[in-house]
């Protein structure tokens, strides 16, 4: 089937169908697009459909959100006041959110080290505003012992979360004490040893568009523990998160509240998974989690297509019943969402073949018109990041 009726205009590029959108893209490739991080993104999932429209995704347990790509206004200071910090500096290697890589220093406060002063970029002076995660830090001084240098957001700087700490009795921050804005974890949502030792993936999209796949995260004894992730290489810590792509884990998740969960550091005591820091959910009995929603990066960094929407449904129970797929996205070239409806009875395949704005994400919720039932959907995207 022909992509959507009634676009190709303001900006748009009509595609007769999802086979030409490829072709389209691979005669890019190289030129435009860059062949090593483009790729074919499908999402599949049987949820219930109810007389509420409800966003494709795996959320049992409490709500699951989106991390978002705001920046820091980064700062320092050290943890005790310490005549051998006078001329201290630290310097900073970090990336913004278009993943360009800065450099910044840090001169610590002669009067009371413990002071938080700001990082200035090395070259124009100005103040740091745009960190997004670490690349590297040193200090051209020593810590004492028992004593820390921390950067971060104002007022946390004592852990690495989207900052990082120089540990005692050393000069550079590591892997370990690295943090950023994209800093994920794993855990159970409740103490389960059949996830002791189990090990879970995480393919996500970097803010600038690259797709960095077969992140890991290996669970201890004590299943509660967030332990973070680890890119494919297992020592470099995951630091630019921004979209999940693919959760799963090593051994399908039990029954009784043990989801298995993608988090930011802060979870803490939230035994009941909930909060605005659980980015993904592997529900009970499964091995890996489902997202629907994809969020296309800024300008010229990559372009993402919203390419079919292939739905199942399971035989209605009455008579006229119907189920319905609403799709909301701004399409490339307007500055607005539209909405589409789709409604069936059995089955729909749709190619899309819509091209998503700058800066803006596309959803997949689903209804039904009577008696709830299942549905299988499965939503395919393409992007391809920009040379």
């Amino acid at each position: 089937m022909a992509g959507y009726e009634g676009y190709g205009q303001a900006g748009w590029r009509p595609f007769e169908d999802y086979s030409s959108l490829k072709k389209h893209i691979n005669s890019g490739l190289g030129r435009i697009w860059d062949p090593d991080h483009t790729n074919e993104i499908s999402f599949l999932n049987t949820q219930l459909s109810t007389g509420t429209l409800t966003e494709i995704l795996s959320l049992e347990n409490g709500a699951v959100s989106y991390i978002g790509k705001t920046e820091l206004t980064l700062v320092g200071a050290c943890s005790a006041n310490d005549n051998a910090y006078d001329g201290m500096i630290v310097t900073c290697v970090y990336k913004s959110n278009d993943g360009v890589e800065h450099t910044a220093t840090c001169t610590v406060d002669t009067d009371n080290s413990t002071n938080e002063i700001a990082f200035v970029d090395a070259t124009t002076g100005a103040a740091v505003t745009d960190y997004y995660c670490c690349v590297s830090a040193t200090s051209n001084t020593t810590l004492q012992a028992a004593e820390t240098f921390g950067a971060g957001a104002t007022g946390a700087l004592t852990t690495e979360a989207g900052g990082f700490v120089i540990a005692a009795q050393t000069t550079a921050a590591t892997e370990a004490t690295m943090g950023g804005v994209g800093m994920v974890y794993c855990r159970s949502h409740s103490e389960d040893n059949a996830a002791d030792s189990t090990v879970n993936y995480l393919d996500y999209m970097t803010p600038w568009g690259e797709v960095k796949k077969n992140c890991t995260s290996t669970l201890t004894t004590t299943s509660v523990n967030e332990i973070r992730f680890f890119e494919s290489d297992g020592t470099t810590t995951v630091k630019d998160f921004y979209i999940p792509i693919w959760f799963g884990t090593s051994a399908a998740t039990t029954a009784n509240t043990h989801e298995r969960l993608l988090t930011d550091s802060d979870i803490g005591a939230n035994t009941d998974g909930s909060g605005s820091d659980v980015y993904g959910c592997i529900n009970e009995l499964v091995s890996s989690a489902n997202f629907s929603r994809m969020t296309a990066p800024e300008s010229g960094v990559a372009d993402v297509w919203l390419g079919k929407v292939c739905a199942r449904g399971f035989i209605a129970n009455a008579l006229g019943d119907q189920y319905i797929i609403q799709v909301t996205l701004t399409p490339k070239g307007q500055s607005y969402e539209k909405t589409l409806y789709f409604q069936f009875s059995e089955m729909m395949d749709r190619e899309m073949c819509i091209p998503l704005a700058p800066d803006t994400s596309c959803t997949v919720k689903i209804a039904d018109t009577a008696t709830a039932t299942n549905m299988t959907i499965k939503v395919q995207y393409i992007v391809a990041k920009r040379l």
